[in-house]
């Protein structure tokens, strides 16, 4: 008769399966000459069951119903986190867009302007008809003779443009 070793851990788990409890009828995951599952086994054999004492088994299951419901709770804080961080991630590439349509804006207008100040002979293009108005506004006899508005005009008469002539 030759001898046979004892089977490896892996061989005994292998052969594990899920079976019902003869005495109880729970199911359970034990080999298969296993008849009773873990507590009605201890009990047979005048052990404590490991099962939790039914007030235990309340409060436990008290517990995990407050558990779920607190992590329910986090999950809708959550969602509405999340949404608000969408749409205030959405409201700054939107104002990003706008400041830089600004800034190219502001810059084609500076340029206009610079241009518009620098003629070909480096004096300003002002229309005829806002130079006599800034002249009317700023003449020295309209401001009692007020040494600004002498300067102020001395400027505005060199930028009236020059005639042909």
């Amino acid at each position: 008769m030759p001898a046979t070793s004892p089977p490896s851990f892996s061989e005994l788990l292998n052969r594990r399966e899920l079976r019902q409890c003869a005495s109880c009828g729970a199911r359970f995951v034990g080999l298969s000459w296993r008849q009773q599952c873990w507590d009605c086994d201890h009990q047979a054999a005048g052990q404590p069951p490991t099962r939790p004492a039914p007030d235990l088994a309340l409060k436990q299951a008290k517990e995990l119903k407050r558990t779920k419901a607190e992590l329910e709770s986090v999950r809708l804080k959550l969602a509405r986190q999340q949404h608000l961080l969408e749409d205030a991630t959405a409201k700054l590439a939107d104002l990003e867009r706008t400041n830089a349509a600004l800034h190219r804006e502001r810059d084609q207008w500076k340029r206009r302007y610079q241009s518009m100040l620098a003629g070909s002979d480096g004096r300003s293009t002002l229309p005829p008809d806002i130079l006599r108005r800034l002249l009317w506004l700023c003449h020295p006899d309209r401001r009692d003779g007020d040494a600004d508005a002498t300067t102020a005009t001395a400027w505005l008469l060199a930028q009236r443009p020059r005639r042909a002539g």
